[in-house]
């Protein structure tokens, strides 16, 4: 098994009003905070790809 194939762990210090307000986004949206997070972070990468 190839380990590039695998999710890759990291970590992120994130002032505590911005956790705050990913956790309750969380629940709202019935969502994992990794989830969220992970959703978050495609959704800028994927928007940023389609930039010229």
């Amino acid at each position: 098994m190839d380990p590039a194939c695998f999710p890759q762990p990291i970590e992120l210090e994130l002032p505590e009003e911005l956790m705050e307000r990913l956790q309750r986004m969380a629940k709202e949206t019935e969502f994992s905070l990794s989830e969220l997070v992970h959703n978050l972070i495609c959704q800028q990468l994927n928007e940023k790809a389609k930039e010229p």
